[in-house]
């Protein structure tokens, strides 16, 4: 007689608490907080005044760059792609601030990037990414010190040196000896291997293939004696000419004189 009442309220109470679960899961669900999403690390590797074509994941007969076509094969390469204005400083420039050249105003390659121009680099420092440069930064001939937007700063004046070249290490000046290659990637891998609680921005200048001349390290000296290195057919010719023209040419472009 007192069973049936006991076991219909176990049934009632065990209904209610399952159907209760739902509303406290929706409750409790409504006030946590959304987890973050998650923000990518960013790299950007520059090689200096490389033809696009000069890679051997883009067919080039006889250029081998093995660690670029990795790159290549496991991303995307981008085969509609066009500089407006194919001079070192003013694409730097566009790269840095999304502008064209007509935009930021650097239209030769004597001009400094101006402090107060907007950069990805400062945008992602202000937003918690820690950044660096490291290697070249060719805007501007005479100033090496560290610029905004970076965190850590490595480069120097110009165009730099290939061997035992001057650095501007976070204001402090100094020689490093070794090939220009070697030194800033070695100095780029021991800033991505430090220990960070922050996602990081990292570029990395490189100096090479850049010419005026190319100056390779010893062991590639001799690596194309027996290649036919074929000018392209937009190649200024100045054969039998006067060298002033060439200079006037060189004026123009911002890279003799401005």
């Amino acid at each position: 007689m007192f069973r049936e009442p006991y076991l219909r309220e176990r049934q009632t109470m065990t209904m209610w608490r399952l159907s209760l679960l739902p509303v406290l899961w929706l409750s409790t669900s409504a006030v946590l907080p959304a987890a973050e999403p998650a923000r990518p690390n960013v790299l950007v590797i520059i090689t200096d005044d490389q033809r696009w074509d000069a890679l051997s994941c883009a067919g080039h007969p006889f250029l081998k760059t093995p660690h670029i076509d990795r790159l290549a094969h496991e991303g995307a390469r981008f085969l509609n792609a066009f500089v407006t204005t194919s001079l070192c400083s003013p694409s730097r420039a566009s790269m840095l601030s999304g502008l064209y050249a007509h935009r930021h105003g650097i239209l030769n390659n004597f001009t400094d990037y101006p402090r107060d121009l907007p950069s990805y680099p400062r945008r992602l420092q202000e937003i918690g990414y820690e950044t660096a440069y490291i290697g070249k930064w060719h805007m501007g001939e005479q100033e090496d010190q560290p610029r905004p937007g970076f965190d850590f700063w490595m480069s120097h004046k110009g165009q730099g040196n290939y061997f035992d070249n001057e650095f501007n290490i976070n204001g402090q000046r100094t020689i490093i000896k070794g090939y220009y290659t070697h030194v800033v990637t070695d100095y780029a891998v021991n800033w991505l291997r430090k220990p960070r609680q922050k996602p990081f921005c990292l570029i990395l200048g490189h100096k090479a293939p850049h010419g005026g001349p190319i100056v390779p390290e010893p062991k590639y000296e001799q690596i194309f004696d027996n290649q036919t290195i074929t000018r392209p057919a937009t190649a200024d010719d100045y054969t039998g000419k006067p060298d002033w023209l060439k200079q006037c040419r060189f004026t123009w472009h911002g890279i003799g004189g401005p």
